[in-house]
């Protein structure tokens, strides 16, 4: 958008509640409200596409986190395995030597 006026308008209108406070056009400084509503406005798909970067990052360190945990129940789930076999072992070795 390259008119500020529209952008000023656009911007202030998506407030909770625009017709709360001071009207748009009561702004002393309205000119630079504008000025700042366009390039808030223009640099949106900039912002847009960095956090799309952060969530991307963080779905993957999520999904890491997940695939570790599930690596380490299962390695928990080998440790107990082994536990039982070698109790299992020495309770045969112990049969036997009787």
């Amino acid at each position: 958008m390259e008119d500020r006026d529209a952008c000023g308008g656009k911007t202030w209108s998506s407030k909770v509640h625009p017709t709360w406070g001071i009207p748009r056009e009561g702004l002393v400084f309205r000119d630079d409200f504008d000025e700042a509503a366009q390039h808030h406005v223009m640099s949106g798909g900039k912002f847009t596409a960095l956090i799309q970067k952060y969530e991307t990052a963080l779905r993957a360190a999520k999904d890491e986190v997940l695939r570790l945990r599930q690596e380490q129940e299962k390695a928990k789930d080998v440790d107990t395995m082994v536990a039982d076999l070698k109790a299992g072992q020495l309770a045969l070795e112990g049969r036997s030597r009787r």
